[in-house]
């Protein structure tokens, strides 16, 4: 946990009358609980999942939530899970606090969506707070793979979006997978094998906060990933790292919440890359 001294817990005159400026803004980077003030009845909030970790399709962006006005009870201790990013193939951690004792007073949002397995069975990408691009497909020779739903947590506003499909591996080679959805963005389907641009969608957008006092991207989705051996082996899809989420292949950027890149190396394209951890930040009104 770390405080942010950009904005300072103070009373100030300004033309002869007394201002209370806003409290700071507290940052968790991991789980951890604190006391509310005992004046204090609303809190303000960005709280951020972990991102899914990739597989062939890219990770989904873990599910981003930022607002005013949340109910808190004074003197109650809540706790704070800050959800990690999911590892090759899975779904990334929640983040959300809730009041220790009791478990009530809660507000959650939901990890990425891994990555679409190219398998007989896992191929679609994983719901999420971000949806998992669909799998480069053609093990079980069927066409297009979807990328999984975003807004799982069914939130208004939406937590994340969709994830891109994947298409079929053809006979040409160079198909790919689809780009895990970002907060700001659904991810990009994959492109058509068979010429030298063909591969894997890129990852969702994300979206940009000044919550913490300095203008930060969050929850980018992971690139998708390509097939390799192959007469075009086509391109891996990329992740816009200002959001945290990853190009094909690398993992999501700590605290950012970002999807995981997805596998671009030889058959069967079961590996792929981690989600960017989460993040949840505070301030007492």
């Amino acid at each position: 946990m770390t405080r942010l001294s950009s904005l300072m817990s103070a009373s100030s005159i300004l033309a002869g009358k007394k201002r209370t400026l806003p409290s700071p803004v507290v940052v968790y980077t991991s789980s951890s609980s604190f006391v509310v003030p005992e004046n204090v009845k609303i809190i303000n909030y960005l709280i951020l999942a972990g991102g899914g970790g990739a597989s062939s399709g890219g990770g989904g962006a873990g599910g981003f939530r930022q607002g005013s006005g949340f109910p808190v009870t004074p003197l109650a201790t809540y706790t704070v899970a800050v959800g990690g990013g999911g590892s090759t193939a899975s779904q990334g951690s929640n983040s959300g606090l809730f009041i220790a004792s009791s478990g009530l007073g809660s507000i959650w949002s939901t990890g990425g969506g891994r990555g679409g397995i190219n398998s007989l069975t896992l191929t679609a990408g994983g719901n999420g707070g971000s949806g998992g691009g669909g799998a480069l497909s053609g093990f079980d020779g069927s066409s297009n793979k979807p990328g999984g739903s975003g807004n799982a947590g069914g939130y208004n506003p939406s937590e994340g979006n969709n994830g891109g499909f994947g298409n079929q591996y053809p006979a040409q080679g160079g198909g790919g997978s689809g780009g895990g959805g970002g907060a700001g963005g659904t991810g990009q389907d994959a492109i058509a094998g068979g010429t030298p641009t063909s591969g894997g969608g890129n990852g969702g957008l994300g979206v940009f906060s000044s919550f913490s006092g300095s203008n930060t991207g969050y929850a980018g989705g992971g690139g998708g990933g390509y097939g390799s051996p192959a007469t075009v082996n086509g391109l891996g899809g990329g992740g816009n790292p200002v959001y945290g989420g990853a190009n094909a292949g690398l993992s999501g950027a700590a605290t950012k919440g970002g999807g995981g890149g997805g596998d671009f190396g030889s058959p069967p394209y079961t590996s792929g890359a981690s989600g960017g951890s989460g993040i949840v930040m505070i301030q007492f009104t």
